[in-house]
């Protein structure tokens, strides 16, 4: 967390690290969340080394198209989201489980 401080950077925008020697981080506003997230940094992890084990010389994102594709929808006029996660709940209304995706795909 010191360097996020130091980088002057907005934990909220940034919901995962990965620390030299441990391994990633993830948090959210609870457990669930959470967990999703570090199941969405595993993924991108996997497809950075895909991309680098087909393309070694990849070049990355420029800075200016990683703003746009963040800032649509998370900046101050943002445009593009998904719809919020569909719970399934029992008779108690207790989440049973719940879908991030619109595969039906649950963590």
């Amino acid at each position: 967390m010191e360097t996020f401080r130091e980088e002057g950077l907005d934990r909220r925008q940034h919901p995962a690290m990965l620390v030299a020697c441990h391994g990633p981080f993830t948090w959210g506003k609870d457990a669930a969340d959470a967990a999703h997230k570090a199941v969405a940094l595993e993924f991108i992890a996997r497809l950075v080394t895909e991309t680098l084990r087909i393309n070694p010389r990849a070049n990355p994102m420029s800075s200016m198209l990683l703003d746009k594709h963040f800032l649509r929808k998370h900046g101050p006029s943002a445009y593009y989201g998904q719809p919020a996660p569909v719970k399934e709940l029992d008779a108690a209304g207790s989440v049973v489980k719940q879908a991030w995706y619109f595969n039906d795909s649950f963590p």
